[in-house]
This record gives C-alpha cells, structure tokens and sequence, in this order.
C-alpha cells in the first residue's frame, strides 16, 4: 500500500489540500488523516533553522577575533525549540510514508522550509512538488495531477540556500566584528538590512542639507477673440521676484502670438494588476499599515481561499490565468456592480501584454481575487480585499481616452506654454479614481478653447509664489518600493540597465526586514514616516570611512539579487558564495583597524531630568541610563491607550508637555478626545498626567 504523506507550510494550508484531495478526512493532533492513503500535515513555517555559531563549533561561543570570519564548511542544522512536537510527528508519518509532497508555500522561502525539514530528518522516499497560487480546491486538484519530482526545482532550492547562507555569514561576522571594534556594545550588521539602513540614511542627509527656495510661476491669461486661455512662463525658474515683476510689467496688456498648436488624442490605460509591493504602498498611502501589517491582513485573506498567493513580486500573469480572472469577474460582479459597470470580459485575453507577460511571471503571477464571495472580513481585511479587487475590475475597462492640447505662446520674446485635456471616455476612471496614478497633471488645464495661430492678447499675468520641497521622508510603502526596484536610484546607466527590474530582498521578505531595522533601534517611526535614529546613522557613518562602506551599497546588494537570481535559473551558486567568503574575511579585517566608542550605538530619546544622563528604551518604558546608579526615573511607553512616540519624549523633557494629541477610549470612537501630555514634576511610578482641551 502507498501512503503518500503531503507536507504544507501552515495548518490552514494543509487543511485546504485535504478538502481538495481527500472526500473523507479526520483531523489529529498534528496532522490530518485522509482518504485515499493520503496524510495531510504541517510546517508551521520554520521548524529548523541553521545553528548558531556555537552549535557547530565550540569556539566560536566567545566573541574574539580569533574566532572571525566564521564560515562554515557545510550547512548545520538545528530543530527550533519551541516547534519541536510538531517536527517529532513529521518525522513519525515521514517513516510510514513512501512518497512524500512538498507542498509548502510556492516559493524560495517555502523550498527553503521543507528542504530544512527534509534534511534534518534525513528524508529517505522519493519526493514530489506541489506548487500553485490559490487554494481554491480546483486550483488544487489540477496541481496535484501535474507533480513534477523535487529535483525539477534544485535550482530554486540552491537559491534559497545560497540566501540563506549567505546572510548567515554576513550578519554573525559583521555583527561580531562590529560589536568588538564598540567594546562590546552590540552593532547589527547584515547583507540586506545594512543597505536598507543606507537608503534611508541617505535620504535624512538629503533631507536635512535641504534649503528651501521662493520661486515665481508666471500664470498668464491669453484672449483670441471671445477665447480666453491660460499658460505657464516655459524659461528657466524664476527664483527673484523682481525679475517675475519685471516680465509681468513687460507683457501685461500686450499683444503676442499664439506660435504653435498641437493636438494629440490620447490613452491612458487601467494601471497593472497588483503585486505585494503596489498594495504595501496603496495600503500604507490609505490606511497607515505597516507593510508587516499588510503581509499578515493579505496572508490571513489567502489562507480563507478569498485571494491567490499574496508573497508575489509579478503584476503579470500566464494564459493559463485568464479564464481564472473571467470566473472572478462573474462571481464578484453582482457583489460589486459598480466596479462591473460597462466590464468587458474580451479585454483581459491572451494577447493584452499589459495583464499577460510569462517572461515577468517567476515564482507566482500577480495578486488576483478568487472566484469567491468574500464573507465575516474585519475591517482590515475588508481595506486591503478592496484594494485588491478594484485593481483586479479595472482590467475589464476599456483605457481612459482624452485630447489633449499643447499651446505655445510667445508675448514680447517671453514663452508660455499651456497644456488643455478634455476627456473624450471615463474608461477605468468611471469606476474607479486610482489614488496612486494621476491622470491630470498640476499644470494641466480642463476643457479645449477653439484657437489658430495667431495674435493674441495678454490680458493679466498672476504672480505665483511656491517654495521647493526637500525629499519626502520614507514611509513604509514608499521604502518597500524603493527596495523592490533600486535601479531607480542608480544614475550609472549601464548598471541602471543591468540591475533593471531588481530589488532588494524579496517580496517576502521586505516587510520582515524593515521591522528588524525597527527593533534594533536603527529606525523609527514617526507618524506615518520612517526615520533614521542617532544609532543608526553611526552605523553608515563607520561603515562608510572604511573600505568595507560597500556593505552599505544598495547597488551592491542588488547585484547579489540578481546573481541569485540566476541561480534560480540553473547557474552554479559557488561564485556567489566565494563572493560572499572575500565580503566576510574584509568585514573582519576592517572592522580591526576600528577604534569606536560605545556610547555612539546606544540610542539616546534625551537627557534625564533628574541626573542629567541619556534616556533610553526597552519593550515598556523610557528610562534613565543611570538606572543601577539610582536613578529610578522612568516613563512607560504606553498611556492612556497610546503609545509614546520618541517625538512625544523629546517635547515631554525639553517643554514638559506635548502638543495636543488625540486619544481613544476603549468604549470606542464616541469616547475619544483631545489633550496633553504633561510630565509632573513629582512623576509617580512612569505616568504621564493629562491637560485637557479648553472648551471653546
């Protein structure tokens, strides 16, 4: 008899292929026993990981230079503690079993899950792969008739090795070696996370060596006959007013030409399907969410079978998806008949390029709404399903048509130039009013004026007054798509065209990194926007007076995504892997000649008022460094139901209060209010007294 045992990432996974696989089934502790010689059981992601330095060797407990680099021969691996039960029952049915289904989330990250798995338990049966982006249970079926053997995905699963890896030597040794070069003050380092740290880095130095400067648009009002019109002064910026008063003394009340008339009708087409980057940005540009936040809201909305596979880096499909995207289209529209309005099911087929694009398509096609109707969604889930599904029905409109008319003016040897769009069909934008793809320019103009070449005059000229703006500060979504395409911050074209399309780290990972950077204290959030803390900038500081500052390199990073990348397609991983060796032994060699203080990598929120010394942060509270010194001054870092921002902190020791903040009840919205934060001057054990808004 031929048991097969079928092994999924999560229980909720594992529970959907048995209802897809198996008529009968009888869920157990650890597993699910089904019909048809068929054992359904589970992951719970990471059951196994790579040891930590000491497990492989003893000496490599102590954190000395002469343990560094550490790079091990092979890779070791080790059960997670605290997963151990669930690994015992694998390795149980695995020994019953005489074929064996990877069918882990369909991806480097799930081949790396059970091929640790595999190993560890020294599977010893003859192995198959399961791979699909829905759980919907025909999606299901139809993969599971379609297995291919475990070795046709080798070069998937030596990816995700070499990744693995990679950032094991990288992070333990530079992080060892940094924090040595600091007297022992623990310094993260890593072969994604530093980069990452690095753009944002970089945009705080644009931002804080930014100066604002005055400009002075020229906004002119033209007549030609009962026509008025208006256009933009095309020189250079004017950034003297005198020189904008001059021109406007010059032109005002005279006659010009009107030297130039084009008309153009044009098509703006429904922006691409969705992928985790796009909707880790819409939803944070929305709602606020943390792209960590996003990953759980859309994880949890695959795993009810409502979406396909969310950890998608492609906004393309494969042919094979198009009748998928009709069934949806027919099952949702009565559910969303205003997204469905005018739809037309012939516009997504096998020859749109814009929905069907195999070459782009890699491990998963892009993020599409199952042929479901969606029920009991909470409120988050409800935010991010809509974004998905008002992608998804913009696919079935038609393109947004307008005409649009550029005129060029001159009036005394001065040049103006305007640019009029009349739309001619709503297309996608009758349904829809994409936040994220602007249709009209700032500069555009609405409705077309009947006019020739010819005299015009200029009947008023009004001088605007702007100001240049520094570079928006990172918000989740905007660093998440940063990451996901850094050939857009690279000007070395060749290199721009190398490293076109790739990112840093993975659709699966992004979130995961950018939380890390969090924890460790590198970055912050304040408000809606990621900043770089005091700790953090030492960190690229020191890196970048060495000769390891390529450690920082966003570029560097990924060119090592793009070599991965190619041993996803069948190239050996050794020359990554020798690259990676040379990084770790010149990480340790410059981290010697080093010599750092301390006191730069401890992240300070300001100077306690009592003794003076800095106020730093653990999971509760803001308290006095000088702690075991006696100074029991502290703050907890949650009050009234809100946390306590470092900005809040920094206002609370420097003014002693905060500006008005608005906080929430538990009895809900009815309940919220506004006030102050105050710090007393007798601050009883860490809390924060309130000053209320003055009724007006």
């Amino acid at each position: 008899m031929t048991i097969t045992l079928v092994i999924a990432e999560k229980k909720e996974a594992a529970k959907s292929i048995a209802q897809a696989l198996s008529p009968q089934f009888t869920e157990k502790e650890g597993y699910i026993q089904g019909s048809n010689n068929l054992i359904f059981t589970w992951a719970s992601g990471h059951l196994v990981e790579i040891k930590s330095p000491e497990e492989m060797k003893k000496e490599w407990g102590e954190w000395a230079w002469d343990t560094l680099p550490m790079i091990p021969e092979n890779i070791q691996l080790k059960a997670k503690p605290k997963v151990k039960k669930q690994l015992d029952i694998i390795q149980k049915l695995e020994e019953q079993a005489s074929v064996i289904v990877n069918a882990a989330d369909s991806g480097t990250e799930g081949e790396v899950i059970f091929n640790f798995i595999a190993i560890y338990l020294r599977f010893n049966k003859p192995i198959y792969r399961l791979w699909t982006s829905s759980l919907q249970p025909g999606a299901i079926q139809k993969a599971y008739k379609e297995l291919k053997p475990a070795s046709a995905y080798n070069a998937l699963k030596q990816a995700g090795f070499s990744r693995a890896i990679s950032d094991w030597i990288i992070g333990l040794n530079a992080t060892r070696a940094l924090t040595l070069a600091a007297g022992g003050k623990i310094i993260h380092a890593g072969r994604v996370q530093t980069p990452v740290l690095a753009l944002v880095y970089d945009r705080h130095k644009e931002r804080s060596l930014f100066k604002k400067m005055k400009f002075y648009p020229l906004l002119a009002t033209f007549s030609q006959g009962a026509e008025k019109y208006q256009g933009y002064f095309a020189g250079d910026r004017i950034i003297d007013q005198d020189e904008a008063r001059s021109i406007n003394e010059q032109i005002k009340a005279k006659q010009g030409t009107i030297t130039g008339i084009k008309e153009e009708q044009k098509k703006t087409p429904p922006p691409l399907l969705m992928d985790l980057t796009d909707l880790s940005r819409i939803a944070n540009q929305k709602y606020s969410y943390t792209a960590i936040k996003t990953l759980e809201i859309v994880q949890s909305l695959y795993l009810k079978k409502y979406v396909t596979y969310p950890r998608t880096g492609s906004r393309y499909t494969t042919t094979d998806e198009i009748p998928l995207m009709h069934n949806s289209f027919d099952v949702l529209k009565s559910q969303f008949p205003k997204l469905a309005t005018n739809g037309d099911k012939s516009l997504v087929n096998e020859t749109n390029t814009r929905i069907v694009n195999p070459k782009k398509v890699v491990d998963h096609h892009a993020l599409l709404p199952e042929p479901v109707v969606a029920t009991d969604l909470s409120k988050e889930e409800e935010n991010i399903y809509m974004i998905i599904v008002e992608r998804f029905f913009t696919q079935f409109q038609k393109p947004f048509e307008f005409m649009q008319t550029n005129i060029k003016t001159e009036v005394q040897g001065y040049y103006f130039e305007s640019t009029y769009k009349q739309p001619l069909s709503l297309g996608w934008t009758a349904i829809f009013n994409s936040e994220e793809d602007d249709i009209v320019e700032c500069n555009d103009f609405t409705g077309i004026p009947k006019l020739f070449e010819g005299g015009v005059s200029c009947d008023d000229v009004e001088i605007e007054e702007k100001e240049t703006s520094a570079p928006a500060a990172f918000t989740d979504g905007s660093l998440i798509q940063m990451m996901s395409n850094i050939s857009n911050k690279i000007s070395d074209p060749i290199l721009k065209a190398k490293l076109k399309d790739c990112g840093i780290g993975t659709s699966a990972t992004r979130a995961t990194i950018i939380k890390k950077l969090i924890d460790t204290e590198y970055l912050a959030y304040e408000n809606k926007s990621i900043t770089i803390t005091k700790k953090g900038i030492n960190v690229i500081e020191i890196l970048r007076s060495t000769n390891i500052s390529l450690l920082t390199s966003p570029e560097l990073t990924a060119e090592w995504e793009k070599e991965l990348e190619q041993v996803r397609n069948g190239k050996s991983s050794k020359p990554f892997m020798e690259g990676i060796k040379k990084l770790a032994n010149l990480i340790v060699d410059e981290a010697k000649k080093l010599n750092l203080e301390s006191n730069d990598f401890i992240q300070s929120y300001g100077k306690c008022p009592k003794c003076g010394k800095n106020i730093v942060l653990n999971k509760k509270s803001y308290y006095c460094s000088g702690y075991n010194d006696g100074c029991k001054f502290f703050i907890w870092s949650t009050q009234y139901h809100k946390s306590i921002t470092p900005k809040m902190i920094e206002q609370l020791l420097l003014k002693g209060k905060t500006n008005l903040l608005s906080f929430s009840s538990k009895n809900g919205p009815k309940s919220s209010f506004k006030a102050k934060l105050i710090l007393p001057e007798n601050l009883d054990g860490g809390r924060l007294e309130l000053e209320f808004e003055a009724k007006k």
